[in-house]
């Protein structure tokens, strides 16, 4: 008697894809900030004489620690820049693979209500809006995920899989659409503290509205894995065509020559009413920040550097990267009794409710 129990199918390479997306988006909806407030709580204690509370990073992956409880001591803080070691990610990686090809179609934005689609179609006239025949004109380029590593977390990063020449349309960016407002204005993004969009937000260049590439219901985003740097690749525009019923469209042009297998990166969104904006333009040293603006600006690096969101490549030459320094030098140069001081305001739980 032969045996008829059926032999399962084996699984199509999209439903593969599918199912590497809704682990990597599941994951990063967690809070991450264990590992990122470690530094940031102290940095803020040593200038505030307190420690702030913790905050989560929307936009993030996978953390090595979770824990949200102050620091067991304030031992002297490691001065050098973090370096971003590439490494396979066995979880999400099967073995022997060492990225995921993602199809060239983008997801559909989505739009928050229906003032946000009036709004992008009344403004498909405008000067920053370039023009394009017709949608069969726009040819994607082929876009990778590759394994990251740092010793903080494990994440992704976006490279092209073909050379691309200068103003070359690379992929569309898509996501959830909304007014800036309701994001800078929601505290759960903490954007007063990190003076900038997450890693997976982008703000239009001209309008007042953002691109959420991680809060639609789609899977398959792969640019909500986009890094950022202080010398970027890439830049985000807009375009429509010329059809009987024009298409807007959010797409990332290269800004110079890219060559295959090389990280996708865009330019840090700084606000001008952060003092990261006037450090990182130039304009004013660390050492001449207001006590209060030390504070921020070291919770902003030290957040945005451990969870892996920038991708320059020399660490030394990235201005983020020379903030954290700075900002780390300045809290081990504070005198031991101040220190002492503040390690028993942590022993006594006396933590402030609010950020500095």
């Amino acid at each position: 008697m032969t045996n008829s129990t059926p032999i399962p199918e084996k699984p199509k390479s999209s439903n593969i894809i599918n199912d590497k997306f809704k682990i990597t988006k599941k994951r990063r909806r967690s809070s991450v900030t264990g590992n990122a407030n470690r530094s940031g709580i102290a940095a803020a204690v040593a200038l505030a004489k307190a420690a702030t509370v913790p905050f989560p990073l929307k936009r993030n992956s996978v953390s090595s620690s979770c824990s949200t409880s102050p620091p067991a001591e304030m031992g002297k803080l490691d001065s050098s820049p973090s370096t971003i070691m590439h490494s396979p990610i066995n979880e999400l990686i099967e073995p022997g693979e060492k990225s995921i090809k993602l199809p060239l179609k983008a997801p559909p934005n989505e739009y928050r209500d229906k003032y946000i689609q009036t709004f992008i179609e009344s403004h498909h006239d405008d000067d920053c809006v370039l023009t394009v025949p017709e949608e069969s004109m726009i040819n994607f380029l082929p876009l990778s995920l590759k394994p990251l590593r740092s010793k903080n977390i494990q994440d992704f990063g976006v490279f092209i899989d073909v050379n691309c020449g200068k103003s070359a349309y690379i992929q569309e960016y898509s996501g959830m659409i909304d007014f800036i407002k309701q994001y800078t204005n929601n505290p759960d993004n903490k954007y007063e503290i990190l003076g900038s969009p997450t890693r997976n937000v982008l703000f239009h260049p001209k309008w007042p509205i953002f691109i959420d590439a991680n809060g639609t219901s789609g899977d398959n985003n792969v640019l909500e894995h986009l890094r950022c740097s202080c010398t970027p690749n890439v830049e985000l525009v807009t375009i429509r065509t010329l059809e009987s019923k024009p298409k807007i469209k959010f797409v990332l042009r290269a800004l110079r020559n890219i060559q295959s297998g090389e990280e996708l990166h865009i330019a840090w969104q700084w606000d001008i009413n952060h003092p990261m904006w006037h450090v990182i333009q130039d304009l004013q040293d660390f050492s001449s920040l207001a006590s209060k603006d030390k504070c921020r600006v070291s919770r902003a690096a030290e957040a945005l550097i451990l969870s892996n969101q920038c991708a320059c490549d020399d660490v030394h030459e990235c201005k983020l990267r020379k903030v954290q320094k700075a900002s780390r030098e300045y809290i081990n140069s504070l005198s031991t009794v101040m220190q002492n001081k503040i390690q028993e305001n942590l022993d006594a739980g006396n933590l402030l409710t609010k950020p500095c």
